[in-house]
């Protein structure tokens, strides 16, 4: 059983790591506390991480916003790297977006983008931020970059659509009044 569980660990990771992700284990490795005898700062930062996408399915997205922030204060203070640091960004990025709050959605998907530019729900995000702001050329310029990523992605397909809509603006003819 054991061998069972080690070649799905090392497939999930081979899996995890060839989509731009860090592989399970290697996460729990990474933002453990160097200090002997300290709690991992993986356990707190994960349990803060699913206390907010609890908060979230509930609708709670302050909540979740606020708990997503005390994760990634939490990886700051410790120092350890982390391999979450886009799954957190990206995730408070959502919440601030249902909170209609999206200059602080961009920021937090240009900081997911930047720790992992393969996180295809970065661009989304980014892109759902630049939709509420009205920038569409950027807009349309994140949609892009996540569709190189993964071609078929229909949420992002839909966001380059509505920005390529528009910029085609109304059909030509004669100005008004005349």
């Amino acid at each position: 059983m054991a061998d069972g569980h080690a070649a799905f660990m090392a497939d999930l990771g081979r899996e995890a790591a060839s989509r731009g992700y860090m592989p399970p284990m290697d996460m729990v490795q990474a933002y453990t506390s160097a200090e002997e005898g300290a709690a991992p700062v993986g356990a707190t930062v994960e349990a803060l991480r699913q206390q907010g996408n609890d908060a979230m399915r509930a609708g709670d997205h302050a909540g979740a916003r606020d708990l997503y922030t005390r994760a990634l204060e939490a990886v700051g203070e410790s120092g350890a790297a982390c391999g979450v640091l886009h799954i957190l960004f990206g995730n408070r990025s959502a919440a601030s977006l249902k909170l209609a709050d999206p200059k602080a959605a961009l920021r937090d998907a240009e900081e997911c983008t930047a720790a992992s530019p393969g996180y295809v729900k970065g661009w989304f995000r980014k892109a759902s931020a630049l939709a509420m702001l009205g920038r569409r050329s950027a807009m349309a310029e994140a949609a892009q970059q996540g569709l190189r990523l993964d071609p078929g992605n229909r949420e992002l397909r839909e966001i380059l659509r509505e920005a390529e809509a528009s910029d085609v603006g109304p059909a030509a003819g004669p100005p008004p009044g005349t």
